[in-house]
Parts: C-alpha cells; structure tokens; sequence
C-alpha cells in the first residue's frame, strides 16, 4: 500500500499506525507545515524526492526496519535536526542528531540504516561505518564537491564572490557541528579520530595553527554555547583553549548563559590559583 500524496498543513504529522509500506516520490516535496513527521511502522521503501525541500521539517521518526531509500529524499532538508529510531535500543543518546547529520551535512543516505544504527547488537558496526565518513569529510579540501551554477554569460565572478565563500562557510559549519557531535556522543569513538575532531577545534581558535585559514570555531562559538556548558567542556578537554584566553572568550560569549559565564570564571580562578602556588615554590 503506497502513501501518495500529503495535502494537508499540520505541524505534526503521524502516520505510525497506518498500513502503508511506500511513501511514493515527492510524496512531501516543498511541505512548509510539517516540523515532526512519524512514518509508517511497517515502512519498506520511500521513494525520490519523498521529503524535498521540507524547509521545517525538524524531526523524523523511522521504524528499525531495512528501508530502501530513492534519490535525493532529504535534499534541501537543511533544518533536520534528528532522526528518531522507533524502539532503538542502541543506548547512544546521540544517535537521532548523527542520523540526521548523515542525511543532510554528510549527505550521505547509505548511513540511513534504521535496522543496524538502532540496535544495540550492531550499532559499533555502523557508527565504524558513520566514522569513517566523517574522516574522509573532515580532512577533505574545503571546495570539495563545490560545483558553481551560471545564470548568464556575464555572471562568472559571482562564483567567487558569492557561490564559493557561501558553500566554504557552510562546509566548515558543518565539518565543526560534526567534530562538535562526536566528541559529545563518543561512544565507541577510537583514539585517532578522537585527536583528530579535537585538533580540528583547537586548529579553528584565533590562536589556533590555522587561524589564516579560517576561524569557524570561535566565530560559531556563540551559537554553540548559548545554552549548554558542554561545547566549552568539549573545547577545555581538547586544549583549545588556556588561562590567558578565558577574558577573550568571556567578552566573546557575553550573551551566552550564566552557567557558561561562571564555568570560565572558576576556571581562571581555579588555574591562577595553582599557578600561584607552584610559584611560591619557585627561585
């Protein structure tokens, strides 16, 4: 039984308990409404373009079943924030957020294995899969897969001053929102991939060793920490930062949480303090 076509506009969209096995192509193309949407229990395939240009669409919610994906099913999907295994027990609470990384920052729709990522049994096997395309992400060329559109004649220098730097920024947003993710849900992470995720951080700092290059991670910082003490917890553990840089990073972070605030405070006072008394020691 084939889901056609969605014509209604609800913010909330289940179809959980409905018999269908297929959600034909462009079954939700350009869907303004829906922000969660529950897909089909017994789901064995969606087809091209099911779920373009759902500009809205935040959650999604698959059953742990094998499903065949058409192409381009999340393209323009760009507000996805996770995707929800029903009855997952892989116990890795990060799973919903990479999920939906691999769709729409990796782009990459083979990672989109309900059966394998949400089993406990099997979830190391996919995320060794997961990791390895997360490396060959991160340390591929920033223009990598940069391909220029041409609307006239006369519009080449458009590509360099506005289609290139846009897709340099939303790359390096991406490559720091994953490093960001994994060091936050390590589960099964290895050592390699670990230094190189909290290299990458530290490298993106103003003081970091390729500040010449770009500085997302301190650019999108605020962003990031506007809320949760975690980010800074991420970049402490990756040495990205050190004493002399926390009135920097508190004049930067002006707008973000108290919590974020006094953790830096204590920080430096914590650290002045242990510098203080190793120096008493000091000829």
């Amino acid at each position: 039984m084939t889901y056609e076509k969605y014509t209604g506009r609800e913010a909330f969209v289940s179809l959980a308990e409905e018999p269908y096995i297929h959600i034909a192509s462009k079954a939700f193309l350009s869907c303004k409404t829906i922000e969660s949407l529950k897909l089909p229990k017994g789901l064995e395939s969606i087809g091209d373009w099911a779920f373009a240009h759902m500009h809205n669409l935040t959650d999604l919610y698959l059953p742990a079943r094998n499903i065949a994906m058409g192409k381009k099913v999340f393209l323009d999907c760009e507000n996805l924030q996770r995707i929800h295994i029903v009855d997952e027990t892989s116990e890795n609470e990060g799973l919903p957020e990479m999920l939906a990384a691999s769709v729409t920052i990796l782009q990459n729709t083979a990672l989109l294995q309900p059966h394998l990522a949400g089993n406990k049994n099997t979830h190391a096997v996919w995320l060794t899969d997961f990791d390895a395309v997360l490396e060959e992400f991160l340390t591929s060329e920033d223009n990598h897969g940069f391909e220029p559109v041409f609307y006239g004649w006369f519009n080449d220098d458009d590509v360099y001053s506005t289609q290139l730097p846009l897709f340099l920024k939303k790359k390096r947003t991406g490559k720091l929102t994953l490093a960001f993710l994994r060091l936050r849900y390590p589960m099964h992470l290895g050592e390699s991939l670990k230094q190189l995720l909290q290299t990458y951080l530290t490298d993106h700092m103003p003081w970091g060793a390729k500040a010449d290059v770009h500085t997302t991670t301190w650019d999108l910082l605020p962003r990031y920490c506007k809320n949760e003490l975690i980010y800074i917890q991420i970049l402490e553990q990756a040495g990205a930062f050190n004493t002399s840089n926390i009135p920097a990073l508190i004049d930067h972070l002006q707008d973000t949480s108290a919590e974020v605030i006094a953790y830096l405070l204590n920080l430096q006072t914590a650290n002045k303090c242990a510098d203080d008394f190793f120096n008493h020691f000091s000829l």
